[in-house]
């Protein structure tokens, strides 16, 4: 990838292909930040390894602050779906906003010692932990392909000894649940699918554990509209205009809110409740690129 950035141009160069920020009509923001990934060689002073691991953290910033800055142009001259500065949000915010718009969440208490964890395994007397940021997701080429992930799990009472200090621990009330629902949103738009997870143990408390023996049922669903409104609200609270969402509908017949993934995969929607949203996704672009100006988000 070859940048050149002046005043008031940027040009960019893949391999033979080359556009300026003028030719952009429109923008579709999946997921990624690294510009310039591989267009500069790591530090290496043997002899001062404190001083290697400083300037490649300073050649590293100067990447970042590149890339934020072409970030911020783009979205200056072509309407986007997505956004870049808000692909990774803060779970306990967005938990809080989506209470905001009026949404239930399972309530939850975060601790750093061992007696407010304990105190609060009491007070949610059926209980979850899962990562305040994102989960391990890692995949080791090195050792036969070997992948580590982190999932949802259920607390019992009795969690043994906690060392303090302890690290944060996210704990969270679970809901007892009819079936999960994952929603594409688009622009006011609001795809839906239920997942009939609740019957498999293995999938039971986290869907990501796929029981690829026999995958769960998964069936378009109409939410009603107070819950697409919701979405709505929330949606124009964070200043997005896209995302995939997950909600579960508890056996008390209330809808729940979990999180928001703003570059959320929605091949997983689309293919088996026939939405064809790759199609919905361009012909949205195409309008906006037709209208010549930013998309207002709503």
């Amino acid at each position: 990838m070859k940048i050149d950035v002046s005043d008031p141009e940027i040009a960019i160069q893949y391999r033979d292909r080359k556009f300026c920020l003028g030719d952009l009509k429109a923008v579709w923001y999946r997921k990624g930040s690294g510009w310039l990934a591989g267009a500069r060689r790591e530090v290496s002073l043997p002899a001062h390894q404190k001083l290697s691991d400083q300037l490649n953290d300073k050649l590293a910033a100067e990447s970042a602050k590149l890339s934020e800055y072409l970030h911020y142009r783009i979205e200056k001259v072509a309407p986007c779906l997505g956004s870049p500065t808000k692909c990774d949000l803060n779970k306990l915010i967005v938990l809080d906003a989506a209470r905001q718009a009026g949404f239930l969440t399972p309530s939850f208490i975060v601790s750093n010692n061992r007696v407010g964890v304990h105190n609060g395994l009491r007070e949610i007397s059926d209980a979850i932990t899962k990562p305040i940021s994102d989960g391990v997701y890692l995949f080791d080429k090195s050792s036969g392909a070997r992948g580590y992930f982190s999932y949802t799990e259920r607390l019992g009472n009795d969690i043994g000894q906690i060392d303090e200090p302890a690290p944060p621990s996210f704990i969270q009330r679970r809901i007892q649940k009819s079936f999960d629902l994952r929603v594409f949103y688009l622009a006011g738009a609001c795809y839906a699918m239920a997942i009939l997870s609740q019957t498999d143990e293995q999938t039971k408390t986290d869907l990501r554990k796929y029981n690829e023996a026999k995958p769960n049922r998964a069936i378009p669903f109409a939410i009603p509209q107070e819950v697409e409104g919701k979405l709505g609200r929330l949606f124009a609270t964070l200043g997005l205009n896209t995302g995939s969402v997950d909600l579960i509908l508890g056996q008390d017949g209330c809808y729940y809110f979990l999180e928001i993934n703003p570059v959320g995969q929605f091949g997983m929607v689309s293919s088996p409740c026939n939405f064809h949203l790759e199609q919905v996704v361009a012909l949205r672009l195409m309008r906006m690129a037709t209208e010549g100006k930013p998309h207002e988000r709503r």
